[in-house]
């Protein structure tokens, strides 16, 4: 029984990120609409997006540096969810690989449940997908997973 449910509890952590099944988005904050206005509009409309309605007052510092990243990895042309990871009933991490012409580059939103809808608490951003993605999903080349 403990192995049927240590098989089953890899299995969960493995599963893609949940989405909303109706549209298919990411269901937390402005995710969606901040990753489809960094493609259309650049780097400032994703980042208004990110913290509109958020406790984040200043997201002025995120933006130099996705400004970075294109310049580096070019420009950006649509993003996948990597993980959605459910921490409590009221929280939950979401790790976004930015996929760009040359690169990619990797993003971690906490967000949290408010009474009537879910806000994003914290941004992380690097081109370094070691600094931002949880330790189980990194790989060392051969094969196996791990750091």
């Amino acid at each position: 029984m403990r192995q049927t449910t240590l098989l089953v509890a890899a299995v969960l952590l493995l599963l893609p990120a949940r989405v909303d099944a109706q549209t298919n988005e990411i269901n937390c904050g402005g995710l969606d609409q901040g990753y489809q206005a960094w493609i259309d509009a650049g780097a400032t409309a994703a980042v208004t997006a990110w913290i509109a309605d958020s406790p984040i007052t200043n997201g002025d510092d995120l933006i130099p540096v996705m400004g970075r990243f294109e310049a580096q990895h070019g420009k950006i042309r649509g993003y996948e969810v990597i993980r959605d990871v459910k921490i409590g009933q009221s929280l939950r991490r979401i790790y976004v690989m930015a996929l760009h012409d040359i690169a990619p580059t990797f993003a971690c939103f906490d967000c949290y449940r408010t009474s009537d809808r879910w806000t994003v608490m914290n941004i992380r951003l690097n081109a370094d997908g070691a600094q931002i993605l949880p330790a189980e999903v990194h790989w060392t080349g051969s094969g196996t997973v791990g750091r």
